[in-house]
C-alpha cells in the first residue's frame, strides 16, 4: 500500500481555549468525513476554537477542499500553506 494512502489524525487541546486537529496523509471521502463530524461536534460545542494542522497533508479530493472550507467559515484556523489539488489545477491555500 502507498504511504501517502493513510490517513491519520491527532487531536490536542490547546491552553488558550483551541483544539487542534492534525491531519496527515489524504483528506478524501471518508476520512474528509470523518474530520467535518469531529470538527462539527467541537464547533456546535461552542467551547473550542477549532485549528488545523496540514503540515502532513500529502494530497486531498473536492470533498476534502470543502471540508477546509467549511472550516474557515466556522472562523476556524488553518494552519500551514498547502496546495488544494483537482483534476486540472492547484491553488494555494494559506
Amino acid at each position: 500500500m502507498n504511504e501517502c494512502a493513510k490517513t491519520s489524525f491527532s487531536i490536542s487541546f490547546l491552553r488558550d481555549g483551541r483544539i487542534s486537529i492534525g491531519i496527515a496523509g489524504n483528506l478524501s471521502g471518508s476520512s474528509a468525513r470523518k474530520v467535518r463530524d469531529i470538527v462539527r461536534t467541537v464547533v456546535d460545542s461552542g467551547r473550542w476554537k477549532v485549528q488545523v494542522d496540514l503540515a502532513d497533508l500529502h494530497s486531498l479530493d473536492s470533498l476534502g477542499g470543502e471540508v477546509l472550507d467549511w472550516i474557515r467559515r466556522k472562523n476556524g484556523e488553518i494552519n500551514r500553506a498547502c496546495a488544494l489539488q483537482d483534476e486540472n489545477n492547484l491553488r494555494n491555500c494559506s
